[in-house]
């Protein structure tokens, strides 16, 4: 059961089960509402992260916005809705940790979603202070750091991949919080398989976009030019941070991405155990993608020396795919550095390329699309040279 109240700092640390990793001061507070005169906000909605409000007037609320953990990245998530009320409404975020990153996005009905006017917000503080001025013409009003992609966004997607391309979606695990941990595998068993995870990290909402337009690209040239591979898609692999608004961590207070080899999470021993299974059923991984966001677009890759384990798979792709027309990126070859990250894993222990897709926060949609389009084109044309 939720906090409805914020005042006793002692009685908020008993409410959040705050760990010793965290302090009342520095964590959040979800609230189920919070009301400014005619204004009802609330983050009772998948996502949502409202944190502490004060109404200062009948048209002003502060809002005071922390992560789940501490330390953390820069990738300050909130998100909450306009329930009730009509006119202007001022909203004050400040920020506990970290600076402002998200340009602010709005939707009237949860599904489609703009960028708010920049006349319609400041930046102050040197980054820890968010000022929106709201025009609130319906309710309700939902207005959130990106896109709210949620599992109920994921089971339809995967329902539709499913029904047109046939495979089988499989819970592979349950992660912390008793959420299922979804994966598709493609209908052919093969000898070769191919790995596509997502959403590590919750905020990341740019690279869950193009990870879909590139799966649905792979799918449809499956049968086709794909027939000597299997695919195994984990598009949520965080579904309590995506659930909960997290910054960046699961329920189990660490960084998905840094659990690889490890495997000290749920979510990720259930993604390499269905991969250990497919591995002594005959499958061999040949490739590894896992779809993020950043500040910009780009594509972290092995080193050149590494690179020749594998024959240069990652630099002919993405190569091929500038030459075909796709947004500026930048391939970032880095030499393995040890870290539990999937890239690291996947390179050492299979010799594969293992490549995380960067996608810019502010990259426009129908660009992620387009481009989500040719690299999977690129993507399928150099594996099937091979």
């Amino acid at each position: 059961m939720r906090c409805s109240s914020w005042i006793f700092v002692l009685l908020l640390a008993g409410c959040n089960g705050l760990t010793d990793r965290e302090t009342a001061l520095d964590t959040p507070l979800a609230l189920d509402e919070c009301r400014a005169g005619p204004f009802l906000l609330v983050d009772v909605f998948e996502g949502a992260r409202l944190g502490q409000c004060v109404a200062v007037s009948s048209s002003k609320v502060k809002l005071r916005n922390a992560p789940e953990d501490r330390p953390i990245n820069h990738s300050p998530w909130y998100a909450f809705k306009v329930a009730e009320g009509e006119g202007q409404l001022e909203v004050e975020l400040q920020y506990m940790l970290h600076a402002h990153r998200y340009h602010p996005k709005v939707s009237t009905d949860g599904q489609t979603w703009r960028r708010l006017d920049d006349a319609r917000i400041s930046v102050e503080q040197e980054g820890k202070l968010l000022r929106l001025n709201l025009d609130v013409e319906q309710t309700p009003l939902w207005i959130s750091a990106q896109e709210l992609i949620t599992q109920d966004h994921y089971d339809q997607w995967l329902d539709e991949v499913q029904s047109q391309y046939g495979g089988s979606v499989e819970v592979l695990g349950l992660s912390r919080g008793n959420r299922a941990i979804y994966g598709y595998l493609s209908p052919n068993r093969a000898d070769h398989l191919v790995i596509l995870l997502g959403r590590a990290h919750p905020p990341e909402v740019t690279g869950a976009i193009a990870m879909q337009h590139f799966v649905d690209r792979l799918l449809e040239r499956y049968e086709a030019d794909l027939p000597g591979y299997q695919l195994l898609i984990v598009p949520s692999i965080n579904p309590d941070g995506v659930a909960l608004g997290h910054w960046r961590h699961g329920m189990g207070h660490l960084d998905l991405n840094r659990d690889w080899g490890v495997f000290s999470q749920p979510e990720t021993r259930a993604v390499i155990r269905k991969i250990n299974a497919l591995v002594e059923d005959g499958a061999q991984p040949v490739a590894m993608l896992d779809f993020h966001s950043t500040q910009r677009n780009l594509f972290y890759t092995q080193s050149k020396e590494e690179e020749e384990v594998y024959g240069g798979f990652s630099t002919q792709w993405l190569n091929l795919a500038r030459q075909k027309g796709v947004y500026e990126f930048d391939q970032v070859a880095r030499h393995n550095s040890g870290g539990a990250t999937s890239k690291n894993y996947f390179f050492q222990r299979f010799g594969i390329p293992a490549t995380t897709y960067e996608v810019g926060d502010e990259t426009d949609r129908a660009e992620i699309r387009d481009s989500a389009i040719t690299f999977a084109d690129a993507f399928v044309e150099v594996l099937g040279e091979r």
